[in-house]
């Protein structure tokens, strides 16, 4: 198997360690945590570095992967550039690595020769990979395991809450409630046993989601399931509503079956931040760029000036576009919503042509203000940077497929 071709291997497996993104392998100095998950990303990014040096060369081969390459190089210099005019020039530096690593990451997927076959082959990984995190949950919740990287607190600061192996209870609700606009794609092309089984799975989701306490992603749940319900065509509004009937009435009949010691939690509360200390951590963001609105405090720098400021518990902003704004400015803001900008309408001019689980993923690229805004930090969120890697690859094979159609045309007029 060639070197490439082992890369590409790698990349297909990745939904498998999204899960573990925050399973500490080893740490390097007081700050910096080598998971699982980023070493899985060290070895591929490793792979295509070794197959440019044994060719000699950098192939890139769709004006996506150009694009991409191009926001790679520019974020990269100015995040670089940040570490001079930082506070905490370690902090910076690290952060700076993370964010160069990870867009590192989604160009290297972009520019795999992955054909559609792999990508619904990756789409079923993660499928199969969601249910193994539901099983580990039910653990959690019924037998009171913990697994590596869960959380778990005192009996003062009670949080029973499942949380799989991601650490925290937010990442897991919204890995779940995105997974399931990919498990509701998947019932288009599924025999009838197939939608029941599909159909428990999504009511089992929205049960964790639920006891979670995760408000944010109980949104998501539920606009995505309203916005692709809206876009599936025609159907019949009497069976969906008869369908939901039936899994509301499930859903009461499983929350009788919780644990007490789960009650106990929910009552007291899981949510580590509340909406004043969310709003106060946004204001900081903005009031640290401030100090320099063209380029920011420097990468990380936020988390550095909400620790000097103590008017809040945590340190990361929970919003990523403040974090962006923060750390980078006015002018890491711009490239970011230029690059956001970019994709929405790359994505709406394929949109007729994608199937069913680009038309997810393109839901689930609308609801990223509601998902962004939940999770602590992109650069501890996996699975944001393989969702956008595989949808910007997605829009890639669609804009190659019409590309090759139309010269297929002109070569038949000729």
């Amino acid at each position: 198997m060639s070197i490439n071709a082992m890369k590409n291997k790698l990349i297909i497996l990745s939904p498998i360690v999204i899960p573990f993104s925050t399973v500490p392998m080893f740490a390097i100095g007081s700050q910096a945590h080598i998971t699982i998950f980023r070493a899985y990303f060290f070895l591929i990014i490793g792979f295509f570095l070794l197959d440019i040096a044994v060719k000699g060369r950098i192939i890139i081969s769709s004006n996506i992967a150009l694009k991409a390459f191009s926001f790679l190089v520019v974020y990269a210099f100015l995040l670089l550039c940040s570490i001079f005019w930082s506070d905490d020039s370690v902090r910076s530096t690290l952060y700076s690595s993370y964010y160069v690593f990870y867009l590192s990451f989604v160009f290297v997927f972009i520019s795999s020769n992955l054909s559609q076959k792999d990508i619904n082959v990756f789409y079923n990984l993660w499928l199969l990979t969601s249910i193994v995190v539901g099983l580990m949950c039910f653990f959690e919740i019924y037998f009171g395991h913990r697994f590596p990287g869960s959380r778990y607190f005192d009996a003062e600061r009670v949080s029973l809450a499942p949380t799989a192996s991601f650490h925290n209870e937010n990442n897991l609700a919204v890995y779940l409630a995105v997974t399931s606009l990919f498990f509701y794609a998947k019932l288009h092309d599924v025999n009838f046993l197939l939608k029941i089984i599909i159909n428990l799975v999504l009511l089992y989701f929205l049960f964790i989601v639920v006891i979670t306490e995760s408000r944010g992603s109980l949104l998501i749940f539920a606009f995505g399931f309203c916005i692709y319900l809206f876009f599936s065509g025609k159907i019949s509004w009497t069976i969906v509503l008869l369908k939901f009937a039936l899994m509301l009435v499930i859903f009461i009949g499983l929350l009788f079956f919780i644990p007490d010691k789960l009650f106990l939690a929910i009552d007291e509360g899981v949510s580590v931040i509340e909406n004043d200390a969310r709003v106060i951590l946004l204001k900081n963001a903005f009031t640290a760029m401030s100090e320099n609105n063209f380029f920011g405090v420097g990468a990380g720098g936020i988390e550095s000036y909400n620790a000097r400021l103590g008017n809040v518990e945590v340190e990361n902003t929970h919003n990523w576009f403040g974090e962006v704004v923060a750390n980078t400015g006015i002018i890491g803001g711009f490239i970011w919503i230029s690059a956001f900008t970019f994709v929405f309408f790359a994505s709406l001019h394929v949109f007729k042509y994608g199937d069913v689980y680009f038309k997810a993923c393109f839901f689930v690229f609308l609801l990223f203000p509601f998902w962004q805004s939940i999770v602590s930090s992109m650069i501890q969120f996996s699975m944001f940077w393989i969702f956008l890697s595989v949808f910007l690859k997605q829009i890639d094979l669609e804009f190659y497929r019409q590309a090759s159609q139309k010269n297929c045309r002109f070569v038949r007029v000729m």
